[in-house]
């Protein structure tokens, strides 16, 4: 009996080193397969980080191209000083499909400060409509303007001059009550002085 005892000692001794050596190389092997998943998936979301980097950058790429009109548009925004004598011209075209006479009273430059911009007075004479047309027009302006101050004034029929000094415009330049005048007080917001040498 003793040799039964001594030999299911033995069985069960040996059963239970093969049960540890089994449950070590099982835990080894799902460790493993851990440790693999855990890197595969890193790499999945390292790939997706950089496929929505480059969907990313393509999407910007896109952007510019489908919109490279409206971006060149911007450049309308701002007004370089060496852009004035267009603006002048725009301004002068805006006077004739208005129809009202235009002068321009002064002109300056404030370049100082944070948001350096152009103050612009105009005179203006025509009919009623002549004269508030070219206001709405001014305000339709692509650049960042301000209108401070706009004086309207009716002009009596027995006054040789207008308070302004321009001649009427021709071609229905008055309402049946006679022509009007205004001044426009504006300052363009953008603008861009010549840098010093």
């Amino acid at each position: 009996m003793s040799n039964r005892i001594q030999k299911e000692k033995i069985y069960l001794v040996s059963a239970g080193v093969f049960a540890l050596v089994v449950l070590v190389a099982y835990g080894t092997l799902l460790g493993r397969v851990y440790t693999g998943r855990k890197a595969v998936w890193a790499a999945i979301a390292a790939q997706i980080r950089l496929n929505k980097e480059q969907n990313h950058a393509l999407d910007i790429e896109r952007s510019i191209r489908i919109h490279a009109d409206k971006i060149a548009s911007l450049d309308r925004y701002v007004l370089a000083e060496e852009n004035v004598p267009e603006f002048i011209e725009r301004l002068e075209t805006i006077r004739l499909v208005a129809g009202a006479s235009m002068r321009i009273v002064s002109l300056l430059a404030d370049g100082g400060g944070k948001d350096p911009s152009l103050n612009i007075k105009l005179a203006l004479v025509g009919s009623f409509a002549n004269v508030t047309h070219f206001i709405q027009m001014l305000e339709a302006l692509p650049l960042r303007t301000e209108i401070r101050t706009v004086t309207l004034s009716y002009r009596n029929e027995g006054v040789s001059s207008n308070r302004v000094g321009l001649p009427l415009p021709r071609g229905g330049g008055g309402d049946v009550e006679g022509p009007w005048s205004a001044t426009v007080d504006m300052r363009i917001f953008g603008f861009i002085p010549k840098e010093e040498e």
